[in-house]
């Protein structure tokens, strides 16, 4: 039987940052950041699921808006070692996560997924689905996604991957809700929100920060 969990990650007023060190390396996930990360506006939140915990706090966190709380809830089992990675949900299931935003009024909003998945064993060819909801407008401006090195497990997807997300969001909303889902393996996630404060300094930023992504994906 397919292994699903749930994944429920939401936010609340902020107590202190909540720090502790990976189950990974931080260049197997946070490998394509926003240039944006840490000005006025926006938020960071790290997830490596280092062990069991299912409401683990974040491995690593910069959000003035609120301190992010994530629950999880299975049906399958955390793996402590999976596919050459340490600390991996099977997923079969959904991730929903609701970030809090500047309450502040701006034209729109950039939201940051990095993603580092495989897929399930007997699940070879499932991918990913990620979706953002919101009041407003919601864009997906790019998707890129990097091969990493080899699962070497049996009837699984053949490669570990590191797949980014950029949604732009118009104007920016009190909260928006970001959700994946499908049978994949889960080794860490990435979000990164920011409010956009001025619009002129924004096209700037964007036009630095998109650059990232624009890099030929490995065979």
């Amino acid at each position: 039987m397919m292994k699903r969990v749930l994944l429920v990650v939401s936010f609340v007023v902020l107590a202190g940052v909540a720090s502790a060190r990976a189950a990974i390396a931080v260049d197997e996930l946070d490998i394509n950041s926003p240039a944006w990360r840490g000005l006025t506006g926006s938020t960071y939140q790290r997830w490596e699921f280092g062990t069991d915990d299912t409401t683990p706090a974040p491995d690593d966190v910069d959000n003035p808006y609120g301190t992010p709380e994530l629950t999880v809830i299975p049906i399958g089992g955390w793996q402590s070692s999976w596919g050459g990675r340490d600390g991996v949900w099977p997923l079969s299931g959904v991730t929903t996560t609701m970030v809090p935003n500047s309450s502040m009024s701006n034209p729109y909003k950039w939201v940051w997924i990095q993603l580092a998945w495989a897929a399930e064993e007997g699940q070879a060819g499932a991918s990913p689905c990620v979706s953002v909801t919101a009041a407003g407008t919601v864009t997906l401006v790019s998707e890129t996604d990097e091969l990493r090195e080899l699962t070497n497990v049996t009837n699984a997807g053949e490669y570990w991957h590191h797949t980014t997300y950029v949604y732009k969001i118009e104007p920016n909303p009190e909260e928006e809700t970001i959700t994946i889902g499908s049978a994949i393996m889960i080794d860490g996630l990435v979000i990164d929100t920011y409010c956009i404060p001025e619009p002129a300094t924004m096209s700037l930023l964007a036009l630095g920060g998109l650059g990232l992504l624009h890099r030929r994906r490995k065979k």
